[in-house]
């Protein structure tokens, strides 16, 4: 299933919290994908406004998020550690039910899921980051008017609700 011919059952933009805006949802990517409508990646360089920066801090703490929670999804359920061997409509359906079964498991606060975790490092992330904003390889990119337009929208909304007013949800 290819992203561009938009066949995903993503769901339909929301608005943002404290906001009228309705934005769509993203997939986050690093330095080395192309800025589209649906793909957003960090702004690069050096010489960032705080806006920009801000934008990329928020940027990266939502990848942490994503890689430790796959980093212990992965850990519990080795089926994910290599390619699945099925038709896609069935891979589907394995993912989705180790999501609800790992689901569960951190309902009932089964301690299982927090051995031998390696958990993404934050400064790691942004150092490796910085490493590829400096190489020259990525000045090629692509940015598309769509996703600039959303990459900004999004900055925007980062800027008029800092995280210190931002109340985050935990399981």
């Amino acid at each position: 299933m290819n992203i561009h011919q938009r066949k995903l059952k993503i769901p339909t933009p929301k608005k943002l919290p404290w906001s009228e805006e309705k934005l769509p949802y993203y997939f986050i990517g690093d330095g080395a994908y192309p800025l589209r409508e649906y793909l957003i990646k960090p702004m690069r360089g050096q010489r960032l406004t705080t806006q920009e920066s801000n934008y990329n801090y928020r940027l990266s703490r939502a990848r942490c998020v994503v890689e430790n929670s796959f980093g212990r999804i992965s850990k519990k359920w080795e089926v994910l550690q290599k390619t699945i061997q099925q038709k896609p409509e069935n891979v589907e359906k394995v993912i989705k039910g180790i999501c609800i079964l790992h689901n569960i498991l951190i309902d009932k606060n089964d301690k299982t899921l927090m051995n031998d975790v390696k958990y993404v490092n934050e400064q790691e992330v942004q150092e490796d980051k910085q490493q590829r904003y400096d190489s020259q390889h990525f000045q090629h990119q692509r940015l598309t008017q769509k996703g600039a337009q959303s990459r900004s929208r999004l900055m925007e909304w980062f800027e008029k609700y800092p995280l210190h007013n931002v109340t985050y949800h935990r399981r």
